[in-house]
């Protein structure tokens, strides 16, 4: 984000522009949706899209360990069923916005249940600042929207900060690996790329302006041409085999020790259905690219993240493990 655009949020947080509307059960139509809702008013979500997992519990109160799995549409045909919808009571559903066609299916399918449904920008972080603002109107939840958002802004401006002046020519060529072969990655502009150019970084898969936002396969030689300096690792298997396989070795970034493990806790900072996750990404990736310009404390930081995203009060050694994929 532009500084002044920076400036302008901070100002209207600041300012504040409460609208409330009626509270009501509410459903996100993707894990990713459901999980920005449940930062924002957890006793509001109807259910998940499916069973949490043992590691998402321990950030989650118990209360809601058990709620209804109501399913959502997460690739290869899924979608959930409508009786399963109609009998849990959802007052409002909501969808970030994706790809046309399938943001248009899921609207559609979910009126025809008569729900009112939202749409929400969401292609990246920059916008998650609006979106907050605006999910805290909706919902009647205005200063947790606007605490959300002020952080948000807070946190990306001082990222951008940090590595400003940086030349293009200095600054750290980057190949995302999100598989557990490391051979899906995803395009530059999209995304799941932003945190990486926001904390200064350059996406080494440029799709020539095709922004696509699924998976794309990469060859072990197309790495090697790309000659990443830095290589960063969504998959803990991966992260521990990367380093042992005679393949990529032959990688510089891997000869040189430059691989990032992506920490994925709560739930993946930087790969689906990362949401508003990258937030903290973007911070994490700016201090180990340049640690010298680094502007934060990551650790403490992360502890803060956790705490006002999740209400969860993560000790030292949690943290520890968080961030070196333990």
């Amino acid at each position: 984000m532009k500084k002044a655009a920076l400036l302008s949020m901070l100002f209207f947080l600041m300012c504040g522009n409460a609208v409330h509307a009626g509270e009501g059960r509410i459903y996100g139509a993707t894990f990713s949706t459901t999980y920005l809702l449940y930062i924002m008013a957890p006793d509001l979500i109807a259910g998940w899209n499916g069973p949490l997992r043992d590691y998402e519990k321990k950030y989650i109160p118990e209360r809601y360990h058990n709620l209804p799995v109501l399913g959502g549409w997460y690739g290869q045909g899924m979608t959930p069923n409508k009786e399963t919808l109609l009998s849990s009571g959802i007052d409002k559903a909501f969808i970030l916005e994706h790809e046309r066609i399938a943001t248009d299916k899921m609207k559609t399918a979910l009126e025809g249940l008569n729900i009112k449904t939202y749409t929400l920008k969401a292609s990246g972080i920059s916008d998650y600042p609006e979106l907050f603002l605006n999910l805290g109107r909706i919902l009647g939840r205005d200063g947790r929207g606007k605490e959300l958002a002020g952080y948000s802004v807070s946190a990306m401006k001082r990222t951008a900060e940090a590595v400003s002046g940086i030349p293009a020519e200095k600054r750290k060529r980057v190949y995302l690996a999100i598989d557990n072969h490391g051979l899906i990655s995803r395009c530059a502009g999209t995304g799941a790329s932003e945190a990486i150019e926001i904390a200064g970084g350059v996406n080494v898969h440029d799709c020539g302006g095709r922004k696509r936002s699924s998976n794309e396969k990469i060859s072990l030689e197309q790495v090697l041409l790309y000659d990443p300096d830095v290589i960063l690792v969504t998959d803990k298997t991966f992260y521990k085999n990367i380093f042992k396989d005679s393949g990529w070795k032959r990688i510089r970034a891997v000869r040189e020790g430059q691989v990032v493990y992506i920490p994925g806790e709560p739930f993946s900072w930087l790969d689906k259905p990362a949401g508003f996750m990258p937030v903290m990404a973007a911070q994490y990736l700016s201090c180990r690219f340049y640690p010298d310009r680094c502007a934060i404390d990551i650790e403490e930081e992360t502890k803060k993240f956790l705490s006002l995203f999740f209400g969860y009060e993560a000790d030292g050694g949690t943290v520890r493990e968080i961030l070196d994929g333990k």
